[in-house]
């Protein structure tokens, strides 16, 4: 099972975004930089201003493996 499917559907992939920054000390900027996307897109993801694409889910995970 994924992460994001046993966080229940209480919680939001913001929710998890930032929970997963906060365990790494990340700022926005770290994450943007480890995937290769816009820091505006982390941005209005960590707002919940958009939801992410598949393809931006896999750079998010490639980002955290590193």
């Amino acid at each position: 099972m994924c992460k994001m499917a046993a966080m229940g559907k209480n919680h939001t992939f913001n929710d998890w975004l930032v929970k997963e920054m906060s365990k790494r000390r990340w700022s926005q900027s770290d994450p943007a930089r480890s995937s290769e996307l816009n820091r505006a897109v982390i941005n209005k993801l960590l707002n919940g201003q958009t939801l992410p694409r598949p393809s931006t889910l896999e750079a998010i995970a490639r980002a955290f493996k590193k």
